[in-house]
Order: C-alpha cells, then structure tokens, then sequence
C-alpha cells in the first residue's frame, strides 16, 4: 500500500490558501504552456522507444519532484503520498475513436515503467474498461492528445466529491524553426498548489526532456 502522511492543518503554511479555495464550487486551475521536445523526440527514435512512454515516465518522474503534486484531499484530511502511480487514457487496437482508463504503476527505473506500462496496454487491448483507477487517490490523471498542437484545456472534474487528483496532458508537437515544440497542460486544485508549484513542475519536466538519456538513469542512493 502507498505510504502517505496526514497533513496537520493547523501548522501547515497552506491553511489559510486551503481555507479559501475550500468552499468554491470549481476550485481548480490549468495552465498550459509549450515545451522543447527536441532532445527527447531524437532519444525515442534513436532508441526505439515509445515517445509516448517516454513523456510519460519524465512527467510521473517531475511529479514525485514537486510534494503539492502528490497532495490530495482525502474526506476531512489533507493527506501527502510519497509515491503516486499514473492512470493515462488509451485508445485500444482494433477500437478506433474510443479510448479506455488504465494504471500504470510507477517505477524510478525507466524500464520497469516501460514495462508496466506495456502490461496495462496489452490488458486493454484485451479487456478494455473505463473504470481505470476507480475511486483511488493516490494518481495523477494522464491524457495525450497527438491529433492537436492546442493553445488550452480543460479536463472534466467530479462534481459528487471534492476532487483533487491532478490532470496532466499533452498535444501535438510542431517544428517550429527546428525547434520541436509540444503544448503541456497542468490542472491542479488550487487550495493544494498554485502556479508556482505548476511552473517548478514545467521546469523540472523541461530539464528532463533537455537530457533524456541522463533522466532514465537510475542513481543508487
């Protein structure tokens, strides 16, 4: 099980910005911007590995480097897990136009990630469902949109309960003066976190996507 701590309210520095957005009925914010995928297009190719699970993997690794990311709010508590897994969408073979939910449980070692990842996939192709991570807490929400080089998003949020999961998204990528560009959206709950927090992310996912073949690496402790 995911080990995670309860947040104490009355000493953490987010209570009075928790406090606030705790009441609004959409108390979520997205931010989109553009990323350089130059480097990490060229690594996936080079390698053969799927650009999808590479973006993928550098995204959970930006998360487990930014704590608001694994913040959640969980009944009356405001609870921190120290590792969360990624339940992407997919469009399964042979089911064009639909996709489907999945889990993907997240490893630091890029080739177990991989690894699981092709699982889920291959689960999919066979059972597709859309139930995915069902009512679990402790994800990010994934989605890539390769048909469109888009300016904005918005995803769908619960409206029976407080939601909190982070959304994650990525578009088409463009050449842009042979620079690869791709538009990258974060939406967050903001009582959790704020654009501040959304631009540590962008700015680690970007040193990421700057030196892929460094970022799968493992490092022993």
């Amino acid at each position: 099980m995911t080990q995670k701590r309860v947040i104490d309210r009355s000493t953490w520095a987010r209570r009075e910005h928790f406090a606030f957005f705790e009441g609004f009925e959409h108390p979520h914010f997205d931010i989109t911007g553009p990323l350089n995928v130059t480097r990490a297009v060229a690594y996936a190719r080079s390698s053969g590995d799927s650009f999808f699970k590479l973006i993928l993997f550098l995204s959970m690794k930006a998360v487990h480097a930014v704590p608001e990311f694994r913040c959640r709010v969980e009944g009356a508590d405001v609870v921190e897990y120290e590792t969360v897994d990624v339940a992407p969408t997919y469009m399964p073979k042979n089911r064009p136009g639909l996709y489907s939910n999945m889990v993907v449980a997240y490893n630091a070692d890029y080739r177990r990630f991989a690894a699981h990842a092709a699982d889920a996939m291959n689960e999919q192709d066979r059972r597709p469902t859309m139930q995915g991570s069902g009512d679990r807490l402790d994800v990010v929400y994934a989605t890539c949109i390769p048909w469109i080089s888009f300016t904005s998003l918005t995803n769908p949020v619960y409206a029976v309960r407080t939601d909190s999961v982070p959304r994650l998204a990525w578009g088409k990528y463009t050449d842009e003066q042979g620079v690869l560009k791709m538009p990258y959206t974060v939406q967050l709950h903001h009582g959790l976190a704020d654009a501040y927090h959304a631009g540590v992310f962008f700015s680690r996912l970007q040193d990421y996507l700057n030196d892929p073949a460094g970022a799968v690496v493992v490092h022993s402790p």
